[in-house]
């Protein structure tokens, strides 16, 4: 019950309808498959004593001490987030960590990564800031998201979707006059279509690091 707890501490008890499709981190993780990898942020003095690393380290999948990158037990992965218990890293230091995680994850294609929501606990981050740092991972198949990020990371991805399809079909479904675009009926339709797949609404923060 105490570990069970502890999760719950840094997981909202609404936060994630697990959902295979859209890869999003399950809302309870009990236990790993010897593929799978928990990510969990970490700082860099490696004093963990609550939210996701403290968990994992209770599981057995994280190392005490543990900072950055894959523990011993090859089951848990840490990103730093904080320099101390109270003071955060900067977007740019910890891009810097994430940026080796995204390798180490393409290197790794039959490991299966489950990322917890990195840096909007402890470290108050807010999630439009830390979530696009992963964005190269969100079309991965073996990488599920926290349910936060991938809000996130679905609006930012069909606005650059719709920016394409824009550019590709203006010449041919567009005419423009002086004061900008005229729309054709097959335009408006497709728009409406499109925007049904954008979220209503996102989710609030997790709040571990």
């Amino acid at each position: 019950m105490k570990k069970l707890k502890l999760f719950r501490e840094f997981v909202s008890s609404d936060d994630i309808n697990y959902n295979r499709e859209m890869r999003v981190t399950p809302q309870r993780i009990e236990t790993l498959k010897p593929n799978e990898v928990f990510v969990f942020g970490s700082n860099i003095r490696g004093i963990h004593t609550k939210g996701a690393a403290r968990f994992a380290i209770d599981k057995g999948w994280a190392d005490e001490n543990q900072i950055d990158g894959l523990s011993n037990s090859g089951q848990s992965y840490g990103i730093p987030t904080m320099k101390s218990t109270r003071e955060p890293l900067t977007i740019s230091e910890i891009e810097n960590y994430v940026t080796k995680f995204i390798d180490y994850v393409k290197d790794n294609p039959n490991k299966v990564f489950y990322i917890t929501a990195i840096g909007t606990g402890e470290a108050n981050i807010q999630k439009n800031e830390i979530a696009p740092l992963f964005n190269e991972l969100f079309n991965l198949e073996n990488v599920f998201l926290p349910k936060n990020y991938y809000d996130v990371l679905l609006a930012l991805n069909s606005r650059e979707t719709w920016k394409n399809n824009e550019d590709q079909e203006r010449p041919f479904n567009r005419r423009r006059s002086h004061f900008g675009p005229t729309y054709t009926q097959e335009d408006i339709d497709r728009m409406k279509e499109e925007l049904k797949s954008l979220p209503t609404d996102f989710e609030e923060p997790v709040r571990y690091k």
